[in-house]
């Protein structure tokens, strides 16, 4: 029996006929081993990565790979990839298969969107209803998406801490955010991604490294969300920096892939169905109008005030003209503050005054 294929993270609601992926697995009955058993055959890497996106929309967890032509070592590679959506794995060997439990806020979506909250372990459950609760409570009608998107992300960002200890409980999952508090950068994406997807939103993860942390293809997790029918990078990890004082920032809102240059990387197989967006939309970005300046003067005049309303300015200006305006600020207030680059991994400056 074919099993028609689900569309992947992005692709429209109603496919046309041009469009509609060919099916990738074959579903064959309960053999009283595993529940579900889900037979796919699996020749190549490009045909595992489709059944895994299959997998993720459709909430199966578990796969036998018949005529697997992929190497095992390759299997839990491109398996390990998909981290930010499995909260754990396992290869069986014999016969061929892998089994994967998906992360509790995943667990959680499938659970909501199949109207099986009960089915749901304690874990999740807990996860469910409280996301549940947050998006009742801030999520209003008449919404845009980008403002579904924004009280989201500050939700998120005011309401954790990073978890500098990666081997904290649940540190890459929504429930390590509502038990502890603190989690990882998977963890600020997990929870950002079922906020977002409850409340209606496009949203999904991808993950790779950075030249904050080039170790490996895992160095860094952050989400997409898809806005007027392009993917924006969405990054509340790094919205949410580590200081003494905690502060709420917008420099990775909706920002487009093109803005990373080389500071970022990523697997094209790994991405959404979909455009991506390659400039910066201030329809989209988090850019206020006072960001703006095109002279000592007038960014001077509008640091101070941001500076006056609420103790921090942003401006975006070149070096030269940040270095300028933070002098006169200094001399305005008669004290030394701090002028500092948010956007160091971006292809545009956005910088931060504290007096």
């Amino acid at each position: 029996i074919e099993v028609p294929a689900e569309p992947t993270p992005g692709s429209a609601a109603e496919p046309t006929p041009e469009n509609t992926p060919e099916p990738r697995a074959t579903e064959l009955p309960y053999n009283g081993v595993y529940a579900p058993a889900e037979h796919a055959r699996v020749a190549t890497e490009d045909e595992l990565i489709d059944l895994y996106w299959w997998m993720i929309e459709t909430g199966h967890p578990t796969v036998y790979l018949e005529a697997l032509e992929v190497p095992l070592g390759d299997v839990s590679d491109i398996t390990d990839k998909f981290s930010n959506y499995f909260d754990k794995y396992r290869a069986i060997y014999d016969p061929p298969a892998v089994r994967v439990e998906f992360k509790p806020g995943l667990r959680a979506l499938h659970a909501f969107e199949g109207g099986n909250l009960d089915s749901l372990d304690e874990d999740a459950r807990e996860v469910a209803d409280k996301a549940l609760a947050v998006v009742d409570e801030l999520v209003r009608d008449g919404m845009t998406a980008w403002e579904k998107e924004l009280v989201l992300h500050d939700y998120v960002v005011d309401h954790c801490d990073y978890a500098l200890n990666p081997f904290a409980p649940h540190n890459g999952d929504s429930l390590g955010f509502f038990r502890y508090g603190a989690v990882g950068c998977a963890g600020y994406c997990d929870i950002f991604r079922l906020l977002g997807k409850l409340a209606g939103l496009e949203v999904e993860m991808i993950g790779g490294p950075t030249t904050r942390d080039p170790s490996g293809s895992k160095g860094h997790a952050w989400c997409l969300v898809r806005l007027n029918g392009l993917w924006y990078v969405v990054d509340p990890a790094w919205d949410d920096p580590i200081e003494d004082e905690p502060t709420l920032e917008h420099t990775f809102f909706n920002v487009p892939f093109s803005a990373f240059g080389e500071t970022r990387r990523w697997d094209e197989a790994y991405l959404p169905d979909g455009d991506l967006a390659v400039t910066l939309d201030e329809q989209y970005y988090y850019n206020r109008p006072e960001y703006q300046a095109d002279s000592r003067d007038a960014a001077v005049e509008a640091a101070v005030r941001q500076l006056d309303e609420s103790g921090r300015a942003y401006l975006m200006v070149d070096d030269d003209l940040a270095k300028s305006v933070s002098q006169a600020l200094a001399q305005r207030y008669g004290k030394k503050g701090s002028c500092a680059e948010m956007s160091e991994d971006l292809s545009f400056n956005l910088f931060r005054y504290r007096f």
